[in-house]
């Protein structure tokens, strides 16, 4: 019986990773899967970082934008000093899924802007 457990792991890792590599070098019948056309499928959806933020004075936030194409999945800002980071989400209300919101504030709670602020991006597709 513990046999077969470790054999259900093995078909279950099989059947799930077949697909991401059938579909990352689009895959049609009778095409050969090569394997650096995969690489560069999925090196195209590599994170990247975005330094390209805003401090909007008025909220008291820093907004990250993501290159077109691209959507926010973290962020945050390094700090030093009395500063601290209260904040660092998608702000939804927004209605972009490119951004990422940080904010920072001081030993008083006052909103000030957050220093090295950035925004992970990352591709949807290919």
């Amino acid at each position: 019986m513990h046999r077969f457990h470790w054999h259900g792991w093995w078909i279950a890792t099989t059947l799930l990773t077949v697909p991401v590599l059938v579909g990352a070098q689009n895959f049609a019948p009778g095409t050969p899967i090569l394997a650096s056309a995969v690489n560069a499928r999925f090196a195209s959806l590599a994170a990247t970082v975005s330094t390209n933020c805003t401090f909007n004075s008025s909220l008291g936030v820093t907004d990250c934008v993501c290159p077109n194409g691209q959507i926010a999945i973290g962020g945050g800002a390094f700090q030093s000093g009395a500063l601290y980071l209260q904040e660092s989400r998608n702000p939804t209300e927004l209605g972009s899924i490119n951004v990422w919101r940080t904010t920072c504030a001081d030993a008083s709670a006052a909103r000030m802007p957050c220093r090295a602020a950035q925004a992970i991006c990352m591709k949807a597709a290919p």
